[in-house]
């Protein structure tokens, strides 16, 4: 890109900027671009790759200032008028001492704008000459500007210059309108699939000037504003990103910095090249561009709020990163040395006061909402195979290119491999040489179709994989794979059961989906055992059972008793799976038949069948061994059947004794009464087996007392003595899949915020009575209930 001059020449600004890292919001010498990020060619580009022009503009000999910008001593000032249109500014400065402030307006036919404000010690771009620059910021149709150094007595500043930057009208088919990487997933609805985005194309970007650096993974989300003008046009949107890329590739950048940007009409656009479905480096935040996805809001968010629909975009975005990478949006991780939220602000990052504060105030609200749009889509079903494998430090590592449809089915690519999967083929991983040669035949849209199995040994010892339409196999000693048409034949395969029936005791043992128990009898099943007569060696089948009172009871395999015998208990829940190789080739469906539901639909290979939290009983089974892509006929409907766990509470309230009992967030106590609240009692319904409730009060002259579980009363009665806190915590299974939350209003506070899992709520050391309790029990993921206070417990 030509730089041209509208002053007598100086040093070219190519000679001078050669950045580390991005400018505005980017704390000096914290970047790590370009050793990750080398050209390969010269930085410079033809100003007709896509018609942006930046020209240096030197400052006039004899500049008359008729209106200080600021406070303090002007070290340093110009003005250049009737320069060709321009709409972005950047400032460039050889060495500043004293910490000056630098201000910048501009001209246009509706005469001068607001001053924008520059620091020279933070949001700067370091130079590899050692010199610096801010970033560029839109300032809109401009022909004009004026510029002031302005610090104290000890400040100066050197080699003050400003480059204009007009991005040209850019391609014909820019607008509104984006186009997804991938279309919406046909196979899984409500799926958090890809936002709508202007691809690079859309909004005229020019080529990158070297090769892109694509990390391992994403497991981060920097948010960022691009400062300067919130006055544009839908229309003059795309001209800013464009003047950004410029700007940030005559700084000998490889590309735009940010991943991706969002105006303020709501519109996404792709950044750094190299593919929105890959994990890209950007060069946005310094050492921790690494696997992270910056995201930056075209404002000024120091003042203006940022639009709601540009909010639902970035939180869309961010969703869909997340979602598809597998990361928690409400959890830390460490990165250059720092541990951060899982979303996080440039200013954690760097001095610099990026994103501004009115996005900054927003970031919990993002958090939230990107926890609620997660936690409202359907689930991936590749995750769980993924997870079975070790996750991330398993044999497939990080994920790499994001989950994504593919034909009928979905996949994600790993560090490894991949994960394929269709609602008939189910999730399966292709690894190795049959991964490459699967994809040299087209992947799963190809002739081989999508994967049926994992790969496994088959009984010639060569390593075999079955597909859709056929099976490929490496030949014995290695060697290039073979693909042979058509099914693999699958040996026919028996499991016999047997069932321990309430007052029948052992019953005859039964085979290959016939039914063990009894029907219409109203006979629980107390026990059950599970063989595999002529399986190949090495081949195990391993059973559990949810037993009345005991819960989930450990596993046990190849014919030895689940459940109980002699106790009177009955069994509600069952799972039963395969491993070794029959699980290759076979999978293990079964159905059971429940009190006053009767046969529920048929479930496989580890998946619970039953109830949980009705106390029905199971009263017969059903157990049949499939080749894999098979399935009985008909499947049925659903195969467990989980009834929501319930909260329900109840306030002892000075000269009011006990309250009648409320639930799910409602009130339990007084407001506006000035009545100390004295103890509580706590009660969850429908909890899985081995499951519980604890509280614990701080009462007045007593501090904490022991924690009480299950009902029991916590704090006092009869004794005229405050609770003045509490904390409550979840034990035992149901810890794993829900929060519990709760605040407390408390004398001469109100309601305090809210605070959940063991956390206090309350006061203490203040002599303030707790006058009423809320409590909510929410699944993980679901977002905790607002609340404008700050705090949720007070101390001395």
């Amino acid at each position: 890109m030509t730089l041209k001059r509208v002053r007598p020449p100086v040093t070219s600004l190519l000679a001078l900027v050669a950045a580390l890292g991005l400018g505005w919001g980017l704390a000096p010498a914290q970047a790590e671009e370009p050793p990750i990020e080398t050209p390969q060619v010269s930085p410079t580009l033809n100003v007709t790759d896509n018609g942006v022009t930046l020209t240096v503009v030197d400052p006039e000999s004899d500049t008359a200032i008729d209106e200080q910008a600021g406070e303090g001593t002007l070290v340093g000032a110009y003005e250049c008028l009737d320069i060709e249109e321009f709409s972005l500014v950047a400032l460039t400065w050889a060495e500043a001492e004293g910490a000056p402030v630098l201000y910048l307006r501009t001209h246009s036919a509706d005469g001068w704008s607001q001053w924008y404000t520059f620091s020279t010690t933070d949001d700067v771009i370091v130079k590899n000459d050692g010199t610096f620059s801010s970033d560029a910021i839109w300032v809109g149709d401009s022909d004009g500007l004026q510029v002031q150094a302005i610090g104290d007595e000890d400040s100066s500043i050197s080699d003050l210059q400003a480059v204009v930057i007009e991005p040209g009208a850019g391609p014909r088919n820019q607008g509104r309108a984006g186009a997804d990487i991938a279309p919406a997933s046909t196979t899984i609805s409500n799926f958090l699939d890809a936002p709508a985005f202007q691809t690079r194309a859309q909004w005229g970007a020019a080529a990158p000037d070297c090769k892109t650096t694509v990390d391992a993974t994403v497991i981060a989300i920097t948010v960022h504003h691009t400062a300067g003008s919130n006055v544009y046009t839908q229309a003059e949107a795309p001209g800013i990103v464009r003047g950004i890329q410029a700007y940030h590739q005559s700084l000998e950048w490889c590309d735009i910095g940010y991943n991706f940007l969002i105006d303020k009409f709501g519109t996404i656009y792709e950044g750094h090249y190299g593919g929105a479905d890959l994990p890209v480096h950007g060069a946005h935040a310094g050492t921790w561009n690494l696997q992270t996805v910056g995201i930056s809001f075209m404002m000024n968010s120091e003042t203006a709020e940022p639009t709601p629909v540009a909010l639902e975009a970035a939180e869309h975005l961010i969703a869909w990163k997340l979602q598809s990478y597998y990361r928690n949006p409400l959890g830390t991780v460490s990165i250059g040395g720092k541990t951060l939220a899982t979303i996080f602000k440039h200013q954690d990052v760097s001095a610099t006061a990026c994103p501004g504060k009115f996005v900054i105030a927003k970031m919990e609200e993002i958090r939230h909402e990107v926890v609620a749009l997660m936690a409202g889509a359907t689930a991936s079903p590749i995750q769980p195979k993924w997870q079975s494998l070790g996750g991330a430090t398993g044999t497939l590592g990080q994920p790499y290119r994001l989950e994504q449809p593919i034909g009928n089915g979905r996949y994600t690519e790993f560090k490894n491999g991949s994960i394929y999967w269709t609602s008939t083929t189910d999730a399966h991983t292709v690894t190795g040489s049959i991964a490459t040669a699967f994809l040299n035949a087209g992947g799963a849209l190809g002739n081989w179709g999508f994967p049926l199995t994992d790969a496994y040994t088959n009984s010639s010892g060569q390593l075999t994989q079955q597909f859709q339409n056929g099976w490929a196999t490496v030949p014995s000693g290695g060697g290039a794979v073979t693909f042979a048409p058509g099914t693999p034949p699958s040996p026919n395969r028996s499991v016999t059961y047997t069932a321990h029936v309430q007052s029948f005791g052992w019953m005859a043992s039964v085979k290959d989906g016939a039914t063990a128990g009894t029907i219409g009898k109203s006979k629980r099943l107390e026990a059950f055992t599970i063989a595999l007569p002529d399986a190949p060696t090495g081949s195990s089948v391993t059973y559990s059972a949810d037993v009345q009172t005991l819960g989930w009871m450990a596993s046990v395999t190849n014919g030895k008793t689940a459940g109980t015998t002699g106790k009177g208990r009955r069994i509600e829940g069952i799972k039963i799976s395969l491993s070794g190789p029959i699980a290759n080739t076979h999978s293990v469906w079964y159905r059971v038949h429940v009190q006053s539901r009767g046969w529920l639909g048929w479930t496989k290979d580890g998946q619970p069948a039953g109830t949980q939290g009705y106390g029905y009983r199971i009263e017969a089974i059903q157990i049949s061994l499939e080749p894999v892509g098979t399935a009985p006929s008909p499947l049925g409907g659903g195969a467990y059947l989980t009834k929501a766990a319930a909260i329900s509470y109840s306030a002892h309230v000075a000269s009011q004794g006990w309250l009648p009992t409320v639930s799910d967030g409602a009130t339990a106590g007084t407001t506006g009464k000035a009545r100390r609240m004295e103890a509580l009692q706590l009660t969850v319904q429908n909890l899985p087996a081995g499951s519980g409730v604890s509280v614990a009060a701080h009462v007045q002259s007593k501090g904490w007392m022991a924690a009480v579980s299950n009902g029991k009363i916590a704090g006092t009665t009869g004794k005229s003595l405050r609770m003045e806190a509490l904390k409550i915590t979840l034990t035992g299974p149901i810890a794993s899949t829900h929060d519990i939350w709760y605040r407390a209003h408390v004398q001469g506070y109100g309601w305090l915020a809210w605070t959940s899992n063991g956390n206090p709520a309350g006061s203490q050391g203040r002599s303030l009575r707790m006058e009423a309790v809320q409590i909510l029990l929410l699944p993980k993921g679901t977002p905790p209930p607002q609340s404008t206070a700050t705090t949720a417990f007070v101390t001395k």
